[in-house]
């Protein structure tokens, strides 16, 4: 379990008050890879407190999904925390993008922390202001970019969230991502290699210029 200076730095936080009552009301799990989290509609019970791994954080559209943003070490789900202060269920769907170890503070807490201290409160809105620049360039990214823009930014993206040299993943998965087909995801990919930006191996994709 984590301990008070350990959580502390862990949310950059400074009030030991706040840090000892997550550590009183929450639990500590450790989740496996490509575990469902949260689907859409369901009743949110409580967010994750990310310790170790990535979360992946996505929208479904007739039968399409769209990436919104990855939840890293130290951060939550703001979509989550949203919905619980509104009591709203979820609108998103989350799935770890690998082994994740998280402490999972539940909703009642999470309002009373709210309420209860101007320093969380300040917290929950720096991660309200962080997604929603992440969300903005998501859709900017929709509007303005080719589609080989978007995916050599996402694999971009993914290899620096995954700490991978040779990101591992599917043309499919590629294409579930992105809200497209993997056909058109293997005609961007053949270009971008191509173009010298990424070489395709049976390991998976090596991106040549970051």
């Amino acid at each position: 379990m984590l301990n008070i200076p350990e959580l502390k730095a862990l949310l950059n936080i400074s009030d030991t008050k706040i840090a000892e009552d997550i550590l009183l009301s929450s639990n500590k799990l450790t989740i496996d890879k490509s575990t469902l989290v949260l689907s859409e509609g369901e009743n949110v019970r409580q967010i994750p407190l990310v310790v170790s791994g990535v979360i992946k954080v996505y929208t479904t559209y007739e039968d399409r999904d769209l990436l919104l943003y990855y939840i890293e070490k130290g951060q939550s789900c703001i979509m989550s925390v949203n919905a619980i202060l509104n009591n709203e269920n979820s609108k998103v769907n989350a799935v770890c993008e690998t082994d994740v170890t998280a402490l999972l503070l539940p909703a009642k807490s999470l309002k009373q922390l709210y309420s209860n201290y101007p320093d969380f409160h300040s917290l929950i809105l720096s991660w309200y202001n962080s997604r929603y620049l992440e969300l903005l360039h998501t859709i900017q990214h929709l509007i303005f970019d080719k589609l080989d823009i978007r995916v050599l930014e996402h694999l971009k993206t993914k290899q620096k969230v995954l700490q991978q040299e040779v990101l591992k993943i599917t043309h499919q998965q590629i294409a579930q991502e992105l809200g497209t087909v993997r056909e058109v995801i293997s005609r961007v990919l053949k270009k971008l290699e191509n173009q010298g930006e990424i070489k395709l191996t049976k390991n998976g994709i090596i991106i040549l210029h970051r």
